[in-house]
């Protein structure tokens, strides 16, 4: 007897037993189901939980940093009233460079077993310039800036500079 069984009865009322293939239980069963946006949700967010805690801590600040700059410039640019989808787009293309950039130093730095941990001063740069970014963002939507603030980015500009034209 098939695994899968219909049972039921004839016109003449006697009982009767035949084999019901799987295949159409699973597509009535598939009709019924409808995708379930919360499950695919905490699935995405367990992926993402999951590669968040094997960053460094370096890149997951420059990611956050990132984001945070992003939505400061947002706020500025609606302060000012110069949105533009244009730069927006241009901004966050530079900062996927800024990933790969990154990511590839990560690579050179464990293929070739370099002894100067070269992903992480790469990242160190990009994590002075998202922050001066910020400020900027801040004053151009005319918050005032503390001097201590100001100068101290000011100092590390011009020591990310000097790294620049080495």
């Amino acid at each position: 007897m098939a695994r899968w069984a219909q049972f039921g009865q004839d016109g003449n009322g006697r009982l009767y037993s035949r084999p019901f293939p799987l295949f159409v239980l699973l597509e009535a069963e598939l009709k019924d189901t409808e995708f379930n946006w919360l499950t695919a949700f905490k699935w995405a967010g367990a992926v993402l939980a999951s590669l968040w805690g094997k960053l460094h801590p370096l890149m997951q600040s420059l990611v956050v940093l990132m984001a945070l700059d992003i939505a400061s410039g947002l706020i500025a640019g609606y302060i000012t009233r110069s949105l533009s989808s244009d730069v927006s787009w241009r901004g966050m293309a530079k900062k996927s460079l800024v990933l790969l950039l990154v990511a590839a130093c990560g690579v050179l730095e464990r293929a070739w077993k370099l002894e100067v941990p070269l992903a992480s001063a790469v990242v160190g740069f990009y994590i002075v310039h998202e922050l001066i970014s910020i400020v900027e963002n801040t004053g151009r939507a005319g918050l005032p800036m503390p001097r201590a603030l100001t100068s101290a980015l000011r100092k590390l500009r011009a020591q990310t500079e000097e790294g620049e034209n080495a």
